[in-house]
This record gives structure tokens, sequence and C-alpha cells, in this order.
């Protein structure tokens, strides 16, 4: 019994360790945008002039700190809606590793489908016919 319970207090502590650092760089990112108006610079977008598939990502981020939805979603669509779905699965998916140390088996087929689904919409929102998918100002 004691051993079950130092085992999960250390798949916690470093579960949360990591979420807490990619946490931290998260706010940094906004951070930089807010104070110093320091944007991530996308090289696909610098190079080719095209809009990857996270174009748009920090905007969105900014425009939920003022809680405008609508032009959040305009920065980028695909994100505003899959991201508090992962963020679901990602909280879901640490208690049951933290509890049990398993993980959902089905786990792999869903992030190599969002990979999939992130890949299409980077290639859709630079076609002409679906260029309301690119970030935009409202």
């Amino acid at each position: 019994m004691e051993n079950t319970r130092r085992e999960q207090f250390r798949r916690a502590v470093a579960v949360l360790t990591v979420s807490g650092i990619i946490g931290v760089l998260v706010l940094l990112i906004v951070y930089s945008k807010v104070v110093f108006n320091i944007g991530i610079v996308c090289p696909l977008h610098e190079i080719f002039k095209w809009e990857c598939p996270g174009c748009g990502g920090t905007r969105m981020a900014l425009a939920l700190l003022e809680m405008d939805l609508y032009q959040a979603f305009r920065w980028n669509p695909f994100l505003f809606v899959t991201l508090p779905i992962c963020g679901i699965i990602y909280v879901w998916q640490v208690i049951s590793f933290i509890k049990d140390n398993k993980l959902w088996s089905k786990l792999d087929i869903f992030l190599i489908s969002y990979a999939i689904a992130l890949c299409m919409f980077g290639i859709l929102r630079n076609i002409q016919l679906f260029s309301y998918l690119a970030p935009t100002v409202v």
C-alpha cells in the first residue's frame, strides 16, 4: 500500500513538473507578446508566405484573454475548437496515469488522427476556396 502511494506521488510530481514547465513557456510567449509586442515568427510564413496550422495561435490566446471569443475563433478556428477537447483528454490521462499508471489504449490513434486533421487544416487554409480559415482581423 505504501509503495503504491509512493509510486503515485512520484508519477504526480513528474507529470505536474512537465505540465508546469509547458504552462510557464506558454505564459512567457503570451506575456512577451502583450508586454514587449514580440511574437513567435513562423518560418513557414516568413519563407513561403503560407499560413501554418498554428498561425494565429498566439493572437487567439490574446483574444481569449480579452474574452473576445469571436476574434479568437477567427485567428485560428481549428485550435479554438480542438484545444479544449485536447485539454480535457490531457487532464483525464494525467489522472489515469497517476492513479493506475495506465494511459488510454486508443491515445496513439487519437494523436495520429489529430496530427492528420491539423495538417489538413494547414493545407486547406492556404487554398483560395478556404481562405476564410486564414487568420483574420474582425
